[in-house]
């Protein structure tokens, strides 16, 4: 096994896989955190099972292909689908599917979860391939709701309120000019005034002029 390692990532390569290199594998970083696991089986035959490595998402859909190599190949020879040959798929050794080149589970949850195989007849049989799901991820919460302010500003509230108070003066202000009594306003007429006996007290040292 090669592995390099980047300032970002770090990858390994097999070059050349035996059914010994069959196994779980996984990486870590320096902290200590674990990435999801991955079931690699390593086979000496000539039919696979295309199926996800990592766990599905629940509510995904997940296809399956049956691939086969080609009799006449000696070695590293690409497997390819079975488009004009059928195939039986299995699922935990009870049969799924018949007479078809791949499978496609729609909306997989949890009861999906198991182990698939595949034959196709007169090329052999897949080795199991397991599918796991996962839950969903969960929806991120919103955005706080702030706090109702009023319609207006401090700044335009406070400029109202000004406005009130100055027209409040001026209104008051006009109001009284209007009623203010100034000498010369209020002519008497003879007669206007009649003075009974006893409605005028003269203080002594006031002028008793009328």
């Amino acid at each position: 096994m090669e592995c390099e390692e980047k300032s970002t990532q770090s990858s390994c390569k097999i070059s050349r896989l035996y059914s010994s290199d069959s196994g779980e594998y996984w990486c870590e970083s320096d902290s200590g955190e674990r990435s999801e696991s991955v079931n690699i089986t390593v086979i000496d035959g000539g039919v696979i099972l295309e199926s996800p490595v990592l766990p599905v998402t629940e509510g995904h859909d997940v296809t399956l292909r049956c691939l086969y190599k080609n009799d006449t190949c000696r070695a590293n020879c690409p497997f390819k689908e079975a488009t004009n040959l059928a195939a039986d798929f299995y699922k935990d050794d009870a049969l799924i599917q018949t007479n078809v080149m791949e499978v496609t589970i729609t909306a997989v949850n949890r009861s999906d979860e198991g182990l698939y195989r595949c034959h196709i007849s007169n090329r052999g049989e897949s080795s199991e391939s397991g599918v796991t799901v996962r839950d969903p991820p969960r929806p991120s919460p919103g955005p706080a709701h702030a706090p109702r302010t009023s319609l207006l500003p401090p700044p335009a509230w406070a400029g109202i309120s000004i406005l009130v108070v100055v027209l409040t003066v001026v209104v008051g202000t006009l109001l009284w000019r209007k009623h203010k009594v100034e000498p010369g306003d209020v002519t008497v007429e003879p007669g206007d005034i009649t003075v009974e006996p006893g409605d005028i007290t003269v203080e002594p040292g006031l002028d008793k002029r009328i």
